[in-house]
């Protein structure tokens, strides 16, 4: 049988939703881990330390925001999610009410994500 020659793409292929969180949540995690000095920023080991967030991943307005992120050791970020009512004080604290404010604000109004955007600015590091 006689194959059928494939016409040559024109433009490249457009990347996947999954594909670009893959993609972001690599270069976020490496721009958390290096903001915080590969340390967990509760207790400063430098054990099995794991990009965590404030707001779930699942929102994706704050899913790469670096101040919605921070590198904790895995006991830490275990007491993160078991202890809500000491976590949250906490991160307030340890990230100042204003970055807390505007986060709340963020969340509030969801906005729509561009995925080349957020690459250019986990790249450049704005």
């Amino acid at each position: 049988m006689a194959t059928a020659k494939r016409k040559p793409r024109l433009k490249p292929k457009k990347r996947s939703n999954r594909s670009w969180r893959v993609l972001l949540d690599a270069l976020c995690r490496s721009r958390v881990l290096e903001r915080d000095g590969h340390r967990c920023v509760r207790c400063g080991s430098d054990a099995w330390v794991q990009w965590s967030h404030v707001y779930t991943r699942r929102i994706l307005c704050l899913r790469w925001d670096l101040r919605n992120s921070k590198a904790l050791c895995a006991s830490c970020h275990r007491w993160w999610h078991d202890n809500p009512a000491e976590s949250g004080p906490w991160w307030v604290e340890w990230a100042g009410e204003d970055v807390a404010t505007e986060l709340a604000r963020i969340r509030a109004e969801l906005p729509h994500v561009e995925f080349e955007d957020i690459e250019r600015q986990l790249r450049e590091g704005a």
